[in-house]
């Protein structure tokens, strides 16, 4: 660990936390927020599944169909994602995840009568529409949200729980979807993911945030404008989110496509995969653990080089490592997947000024979304032309490659965090 330290002072794993996380949650609103976010994900990934198979469950419907809503939901998301990062810079933003998350139950209270009634398919594109738009809207805000709720020094702290709290109820979700499919059907459980989010809305309805009006006399143009300038004003912005663009629609092909191809290919296919993504997950709760108590004199450099870890599963994939070895590297991307984003997260929110913050997270949502598709389309001609397993490095290369990019940046390098008292 001390070699990514760089300088002193090195984090300090017993005492390096400058706010308990038993005192954070202790913070009312903080708790609420929490609450409400384990709540909606685990909801959502009940839903998930749900969804999936009860759209299967329609006559004629294949795998296309499922594919269509969530390409339906995805491209609503990048459509509208940057003007919600102008209404949460604009407006109250707990006001604004109150009605996205109504917005998104009753999104899933017409998929669970759509899905009950066999409806076609195309009509359910109808409900994944506001579905992608409230979390559009629900995503910058949420970015902005977090530091109105927590003091300034407790910000690193407060991303890690919220990221351990995320993983935690999306493994949650995702073990008990599949249980409860099977056990009662698909549309209860699409209804039960629409009454998580209401519960959400009711717990960030009750933070009871002050009045905060930063409503603009400039019109949304203006400031979809203005959020640009100040997204490439910062070079450390930008160049970061562009970096991770394509490392996205790297790991996208690698997770989605050539992983599972290769895990087929070589061992038992999804018993093996499922390991793997376990291993994963496991890694990203125990990365999000790691960030509620590890400090960096610079964070922003440290999260970058974590990142190159990303790429160890898809390296180990197409050198042909056994699948214990897969499994490891897997983990420990997890591990570096969760630091990256903690000490990503609560350096946007330290050094860019608060009106302006939920704009510039709503172009990090965007680059982060924008080119997974692109991935997803080069599977073909990628493993037509070189092979599974090579096309699997490529993708390891990239990731690797855009994090060396990132950290030429002199910003990226040389930017520091507070530092402890002496």
């Amino acid at each position: 660990m001390s070699a990514n330290c760089f300088s002193a002072p090195c984090p300090d794993l017993a005492s390096g936390v400058p706010a308990n996380v038993k005192e954070l949650l202790r913070e009312r609103r903080f708790a609420l927020l929490v609450g409400a976010r384990s709540t909606s994900i685990t909801g959502n990934s009940l839903g998930r599944i749900a969804l999936t198979f009860g759209i299967l469950s329609i006559p004629g419907a294949t795998v296309r169909s499922v594919a269509l809503i969530l390409i339906v939901q995805t491209i609503s998301q990048i459509a509208l994602v940057l003007f919600g990062g102008v209404l949460a810079d604009r407006f109250p933003r707990a006001r604004l995840m109150v009605a996205a998350d109504l917005v998104s139950a009753l999104a899933y209270t017409f998929l669970t009568v759509a899905t009950a009634l066999a409806l076609p398919v195309p009509l359910l594109a109808l409900g994944a529409v506001p579905a992608g738009a409230a979390t559009a809207v629900f995503a910058p805000a949420m970015s902005g949200l977090l530091p109105e709720c927590v003091p300034p020094g407790a910000l690193q702290s407060a991303n890690a729980v919220m990221q351990v709290t995320r993983r935690g109820a999306d493994l949650l979700g995702t073990a008990l979807g599949g249980v409860l499919v099977a056990l009662v059907d698909a549309p209860a459980v699409l209804a039960l993911n629409a009454v998580s989010f209401v519960a959400s809305a009711g717990l960030t309805a009750a933070m009871r945030l002050g009045r905060d009006s930063r409503a603009r006399a400039a019109g949304v143009l203006a400031d979809l404008r203005d959020g640009w300038r100040d997204f490439t004003a910062l070079r450390w912005v930008w160049s970061t989110v562009a970096a991770f663009s394509v490392a996205t629609a790297a790991l996208s092909l690698g997770q989605s496509a050539l992983g599972p191809a290769l895990a087929q290919a070589r061992w038992d296919g999804a018993r093996s995969w499922s390991l793997v993504l376990a291993a994963e997950a496991i890694g990203m709760i125990c990365g999000g653990g790691l960030s509620a108590r590890i400090r960096f004199r610079y964070p922003l450099r440290t999260g970058v080089l974590f990142s190159i870890g990303l790429a160890l599963p898809m390296a180990a994939l197409g050198t042909g490592a056994p699948l214990w070895l897969t499994v490891l590297a897997a983990l420990f991307a997890g591990v570096c997947t969760d630091i990256f984003g903690v000490l990503w997260t609560t350096t946007l929110q330290r050094e860019v000024p608060a009106d302006s913050l939920s704009r510039i997270s709503s172009y990090d949502w965007l680059g982060s979304m924008a080119l997974a598709p692109l991935g997803l389309a080069l599977a073909g001609p990628l493993t037509s032309a070189l092979g599974t397993e090579a096309a699997t490095l490529v993708c390891a290369a990239a990731v690797v490659l855009t994090s060396a990019a990132a950290l030429l940046v002199r910003d990226t390098w040389r930017l520091t965090g507070p530092q402890p008292a002496p």
